[in-house]
């Protein structure tokens, strides 16, 4: 089931659920409201006789005649309370006659000396209500405690109570116009609230599954290789950060492809052209076009040596890559490191006029770090210089402390690199001349080394153009605790 399809129907079950919910709850509130409404007209209904008994009271003082004699308290009930009762539609009515219009007192019926067969048939119906003395002693009839009890009160003080049942009022046979009207209205707004889901659910999904499918599609190309992704979602929410995402994912991966081909077709480039020198001599020699004197051998084993490096750097730097190079991490003295690699390319910066000038702090800056690792970060770096840098020219190497930051600075004079070629330089077999750099030796892996060195220290590294003319390398390392 798609998730469109998901989205509507949750809605509508929560639509309909809320709806049936709703319709249950008010059923059942305007069930007891209405059984205690009637329960409330039936106390009301008997406030006229309570008023006869309070006046009742005033003039005799007490209920000894109704205790003495039941028949005149029922009397006075039968006097006070309905005479008719009439069903019409399930509605009960009730009947009274107002007082002007009872008989006199001399036309009033008593039938106690009446033969039985010409009574007329008993009153049936619930039984009249009892009367009790103000302490709830019973005087005439039965009293329940689940019986409804209506205070008779003589100025404000109660003197006695009447109780009477709780009339049964099934709700079947009370079938109001209300409750036909509120069925009536809560089918119509299932009805309208169904019409309205589907046509508020639609559209609402469809905004949501739209981009979503473009998402796939574009997923689905990505899987295929093809990283040029026509992905049109404008939107500020989750799935428009989404989508951004996806954008860029798409942009690394044809990034990281491009760079993959450069790579490949680099070190093709790097392999292939020290082979063929090598190659290309020992025909020679074979061939008897060159003699096979030590010279020539010395030049072949210089291309093999040149081959030999190059694989190493490949290999220091795909262990590096995947992370395999080994870190023995200790705390030691960066001005140790620095002072003896610089010591070790001394007689070498000599032999090619490089004035080397070397500025170190006065107190010990601890790092923990690998010193094999940092001694082959020196070399790498003071290399490039020798290789690199113009003759006759400076070279300037610092050592600072930065909070709690250690600063490594190497800088010379020149040749320098156009701004947009800064970060670079610490691509794989990146070269910034390749006419130039086909005069001197190197894998172009030397920084791209370095790089991974210094990130494997939780350091950074970045080139940046030195105020010397040349290009400035800078690497922070964090300070030992």
């Amino acid at each position: 089931m798609t998730i469109q399809s998901k989205l509507i129907l949750a809605l509508t079950g929560l639509g309909l659920g809320t709806c049936l919910a709703l319709y249950l709850f008010m059923q059942w509130s305007f069930d007891r409201g209405l059984i205690s409404y009637v329960n409330e007209q039936e106390k009301a209904s008997k406030q006229a006789l309570t008023e006869a008994l309070s006046h009742y009271y005033r003039q005799n003082s007490n209920w000894q005649e109704f205790a003495n004699n039941p028949r005149s308290y029922h009397r006075l009930v039968r006097e006070y309370l309905p005479r008719k009762q009439t069903s019409q539609g399930g509605n009960t009515q009730i009947e009274r006659r107002p007082p002007e219009h009872r008989p006199p007192p001399d036309r009033r019926r008593f039938y106690g000396n009446t033969p039985r067969e010409n009574r007329p048939p008993p009153r049936r119906g619930p039984p009249p209500p009892t009367l009790l003395e103000a302490d709830k002693s019973i005087i005439v009839g039965r009293h329940n405690p689940q019986h409804l009890v209506v205070p008779i009160k003589l100025d404000g003080v109660t003197v006695g109570w009447l109780s009477f049942p709780k009339p049964p009022y099934p709700l079947e046979q009370y079938n109001f116009s209300l409750k036909e009207n509120l069925d009536l209205a809560f089918l119509v707004l299932a009805v309208v609230l169904s019409v309205s889901v589907f046509g508020i659910g639609i559209p609402l999904s469809r905004h949501f599954v739209s981009p979503l499918k473009q998402l796939t599609y574009a997923l689905n190309a990505l899987t295929k290789g093809k990283y040029t992704t026509d992905l049109k979602v404008n939107r500020r929410d989750e799935i428009g950060q989404l989508a951004k995402d996806v954008r860029i994912l798409a942009e690394t991966l044809k990034s990281n492809e491009s760079s993959r081909s450069r790579w490949i077709a680099g070190i093709s480039h790097e392999l292939r052209t020290p082979l063929a020198i090598t190659l290309g001599e020992v025909e020679a020699m074979m061939e008897d076009i060159r003699p096979l004197t030590k010279d020539n051998l010395l030049s072949v084993k210089e291309e093999v040596d040149q081959l030999n490096r190059l694989i190493n750097d490949l290999y220091e730097l795909s262990n590096a890559e995947i992370g395999a190079l080994r870190y023995h991490m200790v705390r030691l003295d960066l001005r140790d490191v620095v002072a003896n690699g610089t010591e070790r390319f001394e007689e070498l910066m000599a032999d090619k006029n490089l004035n080397l000038k070397l500025s170190l702090p006065k107190y010990p800056v601890f790092i923990d770090a690998d010193v094999q690792r940092l001694n082959q970060l020196m070399n790498n770096l003071l290399t490039n210089e020798i290789k690199y840098a113009q003759t006759y020219g400076n070279v300037h190497l610092s050592l600072t402390i930065n909070k709690n930051i250690a600063a490594l600075k190497i800088e010379d004079s020149g040749p320098g690199v156009a701004p947009d070629q800064l970060d670079k330089l610490f691509d794989h077999l990146y070269r910034v001349d390749a006419s130039y750099t086909k005069k001197v030796s190197g894998s172009g892996l030397g920084l791209a080394i370095c790089k991974k060195i210094v990130e494997a220290h939780i350091g950074t590294i970045e080139a940046q153009a030195s105020p010397l003319g040349g290009i400035a390398i800078y690497m922070n390392f964090p300070l030992s605790d």
